[in-house]
């Protein structure tokens, strides 16, 4: 008898090319949502689905800030925060929240997922050891060193852009997704990792796998397949960077060392795992939510083209960076599970008490839109001072590693495509993943002028 899991299959999430048109002297409204409060359940993937979701995420926010969260396949159930400050508090306090048994609000214990393993799913100390190996991989000042390697494969991207054919409009028209969003990000981190330019689509298509399985035809149960490759390929190319060491972040692992001892197969697959899907998914996520953005903030893509060949170009692409990565939210939220039994809330939000071993999950899309920390959030605002947003996590251990290097990579990115095709545009309907944890625009079509 045939034991493969049955698929599900869902109707693709298609939403339309909203432009936005708000004064500046006139505070953009919250959305509203059809959803009743006692309706909203944000287990459910298809939550995330709807165009109203951000409506959904201020109801629950505003009139429900700790609630619970049911799976309807599982009952399994979980405690959801939705406030920054909240937020932030959890994510500090690694002794009482902890990672170690998953970061994702779908998985039990025991569950094997693509963070399985990696030093997401540790808790201080070894966490913090195990992310010194290669934290000088990551310093500012390694990051700036890899201008000139991001810069040659932006421009790369652009002489591709300019040899598109263009239709009876005169305009190319192409998926931003394939062609800019996942191109520079699967290479750059390729590259720091020293894996051989023919392997990279391979990799590129593991990490895909590994995250968003039903894209690939996939189920959750082939995670674990998919995990192993991903490993294995790390260790095999550990083995003769152990032989033969070079400057890559695959030579820190295997010659890095905790507690004098070189880190063990287990550590150094999955490892080299999380860095690639690190560097990999989330990115492209935030340059194609970028993209859109623009699109639908018109106002805000001429500022920041006005801003080009000028001194303040640099300072507008960091910023406009910054305000991309609280807009899109690449990571929906993550899972910790109590360690002890704790009272969470106040006499506004109320108080609730969460038993020792009971999961709790933190939903940043919301905390990035909370009114009580950033003024004005739903106006996508390049230039937003200050900008404390979460979507590399809202602080404490678990803090983004390559935060300053999505950084460059977005601001480079979308500076060169302005300055080459300034009227690049989404262009009618694009397609989300069906998600709860990472918010993926799966394809985004785009006309422009090559």
């Amino acid at each position: 008898m045939d034991q493969t899991p049955a698929r599900t299959v869902h109707p693709p999430v298609l939403h339309q090319v909203q432009v936005q048109d708000w004064p500046r002297d006139r505070e953009v409204p919250p959305p509203e949502t059809t959803l009743d409060l006692d309706d909203i359940n944000l287990a459910d993937p298809a939550t995330w689905g709807r165009p109203d979701i951000h409506g959904v995420l201020w109801r629950r926010r505003e009139e429900r800030p700790i609630a619970r969260d049911e799976h309807r396949s599982t009952g399994d159930a979980f405690w959801s925060f939705t406030r920054w400050d909240h937020i932030a508090a959890i994510s500090a306090d690694h002794a009482t929240f902890s990672n170690a048994y998953g970061v994702t609000a779908a998985n039990d214990r025991g569950a094997v997922n693509a963070a399985e393993g990696t030093i997401i799913s540790m808790d201080p100390p070894l966490h913090t050891l195990m992310r010194k190996v290669v934290n000088k991989g990551f310093t500012p000042r390694q990051v700036r060193a890899l201008a000139p390697a991001v810069n040659r494969r932006v421009d790369g991207i652009v002489e591709r852009l300019r040899q598109q054919p263009t239709g009876p409009d005169g305009k190319a028209h192409i998926d931003y997704v394939a062609d800019v969003a996942v191109r520079l990000p699967a290479a750059v981190i390729c590259d720091m990792m020293g894996i051989p330019e023919e392997d990279q689509d391979l990799m590129v298509d593991l990490t895909g796998k590994s995250l968003t399985p039903g894209e690939y035809g996939l189920t959750r149960h082939d995670i674990p397949r998919v995990v192993a490759e991903i490993d294995n390929y790390g260790l095999a190319l550990g083995q003769e960077r152990l032989a033969d060491p070079t400057d890559d972040l695959t030579s820190l692992l295997v010659t890095g060392q905790i507690a004098d001892q070189p880190l063990a197969a287990d550590q150094v697959g999955p490892f080299f795992r999380l860095l690639m899907l690190g560097g990999n998914e989330t990115t492209r996520n935030a340059l194609s939510h970028g993209m859109l953005a623009l699109t639908e903030w018109p106002e805000e893509r001429e500022r920041w083209i006005e801003a080009l060949g000028t001194e303040a170009e640099d300072e507008v692409a960091w910023s406009a960076a910054e305000e991309i990565v609280r807009w899109a939210s690449p990571v929906i939220h993550m899972k910790r599970d109590a360690t002890r039994d704790v009272v969470m809330g106040d006499d506004e939000t109320g108080r609730v008490e969460i038993s020792e071993g009971e999961k709790v999950v933190i939903w940043y899309p919301s905390a990035n839109r909370d009114p009580r920390h950033f003024p004005d959030p739903y106006r996508f605002d390049i230039l937003r001072d200050p900008n404390h947003q979460g979507g590399f996590g809202t602080g404490g251990a678990h803090f983004c590693l390559g935060a300053n290097l999505a950084r460059r990579e977005i601001a480079i990115t979308l500076s060169e495509v302005l300055r080459h095709f300034p009227d690049m545009a989404a262009d009618g309907q694009y397609r989300k993943v069906r998600s709860n944890f990472l918010h993926v625009v799966a394809e985004l079509p785009v006309s422009y002028t090559p």
